[in-house]
């Protein structure tokens, strides 16, 4: 299927709400079940490196682990393993792990990634670990729309990474990095410094720091 079929096939699900299956096959198409998933969420948006994007057809999620989250140690194991499976991926990533251990994959594309359009309410409360990827419109922390999941799903953690950092949001964390002084201050920091002022004024902790995955 082209990107264009893609896209209308996505557009007249969206706005008729029909069956994609039956359009599919009136239309002479496959609609590649096991590869494209359309959802309605209602204008809510996802993860992503910058921009707000509404979401679009992507992989549907599945499931990657089962753990143990009373387990601090292995949890930390864990979260630092997913992050190091997702590092290098083209398109972003969402790794969520659920209030009951369960540990979802979910799939997105260069600029986002929308695990609340996938899990809908199970995501609530859950620890999520997603990536910026090379040559996507990284600022090298969280975006608003990152800000917003966090928020309105009450999670947890929220983990980015990419090719130079990983950073962090926090409800029971509540450490916060010291502000970087102006002699030190690069082209990487802009974003950072502005989300690290949001979560002081919003009661979270944020940490940001460059990882060794090279």
């Amino acid at each position: 299927m082209s990107d264009l079929t893609v896209q209308l096939f996505t557009l007249r699900v969206h706005l008729f709400n029909i069956d994609p299956n039956a359009f599919s096959k009136k239309a002479g198409i496959s609609p590649k079940p096991n590869r494209l998933r359309v959802v309605n969420v209602d204008g809510r948006n996802g993860l992503s490196s910058k921009k707000i994007i509404g979401e679009s057809a992507h992989k549907a999620p599945k499931i990657i682990d089962d753990i143990d989250i009373s387990n601090i140690n292995v949890l930390k194991l864990k979260i630092k393993e997913y992050g190091k499976i997702i590092k290098d991926e083209p398109i972003e990533n969402a790794i969520v792990i659920l209030k009951n251990g369960t540990v979802k994959r979910c799939y997105g594309s260069l600029n986002g990634v929308w695990p609340n359009a996938d899990l809908g309410d199970e995501l609530k409360g859950g620890i999520v670990i997603h990536n910026h990827p090379i040559g996507s419109d990284n600022e090298y922390s969280f975006s608003n729309m990152d800000i917003n999941l966090f928020v309105d799903y009450e999670l947890e953690m929220l983990q980015g990474i990419d090719e130079r950092y990983i950073y962090q949001m926090s409800r029971s964390d509540l450490t916060v990095d010291e502000a970087i002084p102006l002699i030190k201050f690069t082209e990487y920091d802009s974003r950072s410094e502005t989300v690290r002022g949001r979560m002081i004024r919003m009661g979270y902790g944020y940490r940001r720091w460059k990882h060794e995955y090279r």
